[in-house]
């Protein structure tokens, strides 16, 4: 599996990271997207970022394989 890049849209401006991935990624276990972003492997814009941080229009979220 190859890393994934994700531009956010105007559906998602303002939302929590953690709620856009649990909304992008439903099978995917929150406790795994938690620790994905407090090991620094998810980025917005190529920068570390916590799970409370609001994404904005045209944001690039990248994520690991």
């Amino acid at each position: 599996m190859s890393q994934k890049n994700l531009k956010v849209d105007a559906n998602n401006d303002q939302r929590r990271l953690d709620n856009y991935l649990r909304y992008k990624f439903p099978n995917l276990p929150k406790s795994k997207i938690y620790s994905m972003i407090r090991k620094g492997e998810v980025r917005i814009n190529s920068k570390r970022c916590k799970a409370q941080t609001k994404i904005s229009l045209g944001d690039e979220i990248r994520l690991p394989p």
